[in-house]
């Protein structure tokens, strides 16, 4: 009959009830469970990452301070001032402690070769190739991270390869008087003056008063022993920077079998 709930029928209800407030209990219990969890993975993860960027900011304000003391390699100076210096060693030895101690720290290329250039200022040439050489790794067209190896191993005298990496710059950038100026500079050393000569041509072509591009070609004529030549070209470089390439003739060999010239003797008396 319609309207008459049988006992059994009452007790399943009451069943299916309890089972499903059982149920949601469980599943609040769970979700609660779950938010716990997150809430401890979301710190942990914190921490992590605490752990890591901050030795990833200490690293990027060391590379700012030191970008900002030290030029290009093609652009340094013989004189450093000592204060300088000194900033450098004390900003190049925290960078090495930092990675040292931090093996998951993460460099960039543009990082590598900003290192690079505070140890090429700091007269590490070694150190400072292996960083361009990082650079080269990852960015194998960059004509800056080659310019700059080319000027580490000639400080380092490995002229046959400085060589090949001035060529690699120009192969990258045609235009940069200053690759042609190394280029230059390598094959003066190889004793390759004519090729010297056109490497030197071709930087005052893209650069007229570059001054030691003229000293260096007179260094070639007068090592080739052509007076002339040599005479014209060390005239034009005293004529844009004085006294540095007068005194430097006074005293360099490569001009000694121009010496007892006296139009030599003239320009060198002011």
């Amino acid at each position: 009959m319609r309207g008459i709930t049988s006992p059994i029928d009452s007790t399943k209800t009451q069943l299916e009830k309890e089972v499903a407030a059982e149920v949601k209990k469980q599943t609040e219990d769970f979700k609660q469970e779950l938010e716990i969890l997150k809430s401890d993975f979301l710190g942990q993860l914190s921490q992590l990452n605490n752990l890591f960027l901050d030795p990833q900011n200490q690293k990027e304000q060391i590379l700012q301070q030191l970008s900002g003391l030290t030029p290009s390699p093609s652009l340094t100076q013989d004189y450093v001032h000592p204060e300088i210096q000194q900033k450098i060693q004390e900003l190049t030895t925290q960078l090495e402690i930092l990675k040292a101690g931090n093996t998951h720290l993460f460099f960039t290329a543009n990082d590598y070769l900003k290192q690079g250039n505070a140890l090429f200022f700091e007269g590490r040439y070694e150190d400072a190739l292996a960083c361009y050489e990082q650079v080269i790794q990852r960015q194998p067209s960059s004509f800056i991270a080659w310019l700059n190896h080319g000027w580490a191993l000639r400080r380092l005298g490995r002229y046959p390869k400085a060589l090949l990496s001035y060529q690699k710059a120009i192969a990258i950038q045609s235009d940069s008087y200053i690759a042609w100026f190394g280029c230059g500079n390598s094959l003066r050393k190889l004793q390759r003056y004519d090729e010297a000569i056109v490497s030197y041509d071709r930087a005052l072509e893209l650069q007229p008063e570059f001054h030691w591009a003229w000293c260096h070609k007179a260094r070639c004529h007068a090592l080739k022993n052509d007076h002339d030549l040599a005479i014209e070209s060390l005239t034009r470089a005293i004529k844009l920077r004085g006294d540095q390439h007068r005194e430097l003739a006074k005293t360099n060999s490569d001009f000694d079998l121009i010496r007892a010239d006296e139009r030599f003797k003239k320009i060198l008396t002011g």
